[in-house]
């Protein structure tokens, strides 16, 4: 018996009065798939797929405007094998993917999805059955958030690796300030209370405590910009003494902190990164997680192979060029075809065949040498 996937979601008169959602999807492997260890990126094109198909003008903007990205998504959860250098799911296996929703105009265009919605996720080659969709965190308002009891302590987990950035280089750790400054950044875009984020981080700097932490640094890999290093695990934090002399402050602390698992933390994470939860969870690894910093950590000796060659000349264009020598020399030592690469790393198929063939002959020449 067929049952509707969409029926723990009510009526949907929901999505009529509500800004924030947070939707799980149960999904199921119809036989054995091999992804690429950034697969995420296929999670991402296939979201702004289904926004596509409804309105293109949205699409385009969730697309071409940082902005504008009023959702997050997770990486899959489940049972993910290492195997043959891919990562391996499973014939019916459960895996679980959580998609965020921050935004009124996105909320309405999901009543409108839900109308015509698709029976399998569609990652790469890997279509995934749609089982249930239900609520992770119900859908509530910016209103709802701010007007919630104020609490002091407040308790985060990063499920997947979480970075900032920080003059043009990514920065793994939670400092506090850097933490509010994702968080509001979000809020003053989609909300109707915005605050001065100079004046609000400055007190955020002076009273927020980290109580106690258990986390490890964690490097994958970033498509076409390389690897990204950011942390992992949890967090406990707190207001020092005399925080009730800023109680508009101490407020919008509370209420940031709640809206943290809806717009996720740091940058990348329409990708799947620096997703987070409102609670100390104790983190156990996936056995993948060695490949992938295998991964990451070729993509940077290439790196430095590639433009040692260069003579450091040619600036963020060499650098560029670099890094998408060593992406796609990386993965190929990984057995991937060249279509593959062309597709997770949003190039041209003829660019990439071009690359591969240069960065072929600059490795063979440096061995040489």
């Amino acid at each position: 018996m067929n049952i509707n996937p969409l029926s723990s979601l009510g009526n949907l008169t929901w999505t009529n009065k509500n800004d924030l959602v947070i939707l799980e999807f149960e999904l199921v492997a119809g036989k054995d798939y091999y992804l690429c260890f950034d697969y995420s990126k296929g999670l991402h094109a296939w979201f702004l797929d289904q926004v596509r198909q409804l309105s293109s003008d949205l699409s385009q903007r969730l697309h071409d405007y940082p902005e504008e990205k009023a959702f997050s998504i997770s990486r899959l959860q489940g049972n993910l094998i290492e195997s043959d250098d891919k990562i391996l799911l499973k014939q019916n296996s459960l895996y679980t993917w959580y998609l965020s929703i921050f935004s009124q105009e996105l909320i309405q265009w999901l009543k409108i999805w839900f109308n015509q919605f698709p029976s399998h996720l569609g990652l790469y080659h890997a279509p995934l059955q749609i089982q249930k969709v239900k609520f992770f965190s119900p859908p509530t308002t910016y209103e709802n958030l701010w007007k919630e009891k104020i609490e002091t302590n407040f308790c985060f987990t990063f499920l997947s690796p979480t970075s900032f950035r920080r003059n043009n280089h990514h920065y793994p750790l939670p400092h506090p300030p850097n933490l509010f400054h994702s968080y509001l950044r979000r809020w003053n875009q989609f909300s109707q209370k915005v605050f001065s984020q100079d004046s609000f981080l400055d007190w955020i700097d002076k009273f927020v405590i980290i109580r106690r932490y258990h986390l490890e640094s964690k490097k994958v890999a970033g498509g076409k910009k390389g690897s990204v290093t950011g942390f992992i695990g949890s967090l406990e934090l707190y207001l020092g003494h005399k925080y009730q002399d800023y109680p508009e402050f101490t407020q919008l602390y509370s209420a940031l902190c709640r809206f943290a698992p809806y717009c996720g933390t740091g940058h990348k994470t329409t990708f799947g990164l620096g997703h987070t939860r409102l609670e100390w969870v104790d983190i156990y690894q996936n056995n993948n997680n060695s490949l992938e910093d295998k991964l990451s950590q070729r993509i940077d000796e290439l790196v430095d192979i590639f433009l040692k060659k260069k003579n450091g000349k040619g600036g963020n264009r060499t650098k560029n060029i670099c890094l998408n020598y060593a992406n796609i020399i990386a993965r190929k030592e990984l057995r991937q075809s060249l279509k593959d690469i062309a597709t997770e790393l949003e190039m041209p198929y003829e660019t990439v065949k071009t690359y591969s063939k240069r960065a072929t002959k600059i490795l063979s020449s440096s061995q040489l040498t």
